[in-house]
């Protein structure tokens, strides 16, 4: 929190200022010029951002990584995070294509001196062959070091529709990894639908957590955990969630790092870059004030 001006140090994840893209469509690069997104997330009063892989590729290849760092430092963004690693677990195709993209987005990482690099876990659909959490969390340690060989922070975040859905998981990964640079993301959302309620995080040790993530929502899933976690996600407020009541327990854990703010609607997806900045910081921001 800005003590002086009494303004929350808020990031706008990367789905809150995207445009009509969200994280299960094929492409996944904002409709919004890199430029535009940039200048709008700041003047909205947002010191941070997230980018997803496709619009690095998407700024590497046009205005080039350089240039997408100065214009981060000209608009005062000094926070920035890079996601979604996926399949880092896996074996075969899948994980040659997320070996790939590994190394992409750390290198990525180090040259724009982001924050972190958000990872998931593996998707619980009941098809899928499990991996077994020894060698889950081994992997996990493997991708440690190779983010710690590029001084890149590794961020997990809980998502109740994988088989990190919860804090003490999540506690055992960072643990095993003995890195550091790595941490948790606590996204409220999936804490509510995950079973984690605001009592477990008062004594939970702050240097396990990378970042928190505030959306509101509806208490009842409406299709499954992961199409409302991307599509049922509202600006705080405006749901059913005890946003609240996850706020203070936070705070009260000794966490003071900067909030981030991801929104993901129909409604939201159809509005234009200024409203999406605007109306997700203004209501993130009146929250944390009335706590």
């Amino acid at each position: 929190m800005n003590k002086n001006h009494r303004t929350p140090n808020l990031s706008a994840v990367s789905w809150t200022t995207a445009g009509d893209v969200g994280p299960l469509d094929d492409v996944q690069a904002s409709s919004f010029d890199i430029h535009d997104r940039v200048a709008a997330t700041a003047q909205a009063g947002y010191i941070g951002m997230g980018l997803v892989y496709d619009d690095l590729i998407l700024a590497r290849d046009t205005i080039g990584l350089p240039e997408l760092a100065a214009l981060m430092d000209a608009h005062s963004i000094v926070h920035l995070e890079l996601e979604m690693l996926n399949d880092w677990f896996e074996s075969g195709r899948r994980r040659q294509d997320s070996d790939k993209m590994r190394w992409l987005l750390l290198e990525m990482a180090h040259e724009l001196d982001a924050a972190y690099i958000k990872v998931a876990g593996q998707r619980q659909t009941g098809t899928e062959h499990k991996v077994e959490w020894g060698r889950f969390c081994d992997e996990f340690a493997t991708l440690c070091e190779d983010a710690a060989s590029l001084q890149v922070g590794i961020a997990v975040e809980l998502m109740a529709h994988t088989n990190v859905a919860d804090v003490e998981k999540g506690k055992q990964m960072i643990d095993h990894s003995d890195y550091l640079g790595a941490g948790l993301v606590l996204d409220l959302w999936h804490l509510s639908h995950g079973g984690a309620g605001p009592e477990k995080l008062e004594t939970l040790d702050p240097r396990y957590v990378s970042g928190v993530e505030l959306s509101d929502g509806l208490q009842h899933i409406q299709v499954s955990l992961q199409q409302d976690s991307v599509r049922n996600r509202y600006l705080c407020g405006e749901g059913e969630l005890n946003v609240e009541g996850y706020i203070k327990a936070i705070q009260a854990s000794g966490w003071n790092g900067i909030w981030g703010v991801e929104v993901m609607s129909e409604q939201h997806r159809r509005l234009g870059l200024e409203a999406q900045v605007t109306r997700s910081f203004q209501a993130a921001s009146s929250m944390l004030l009335s706590v």
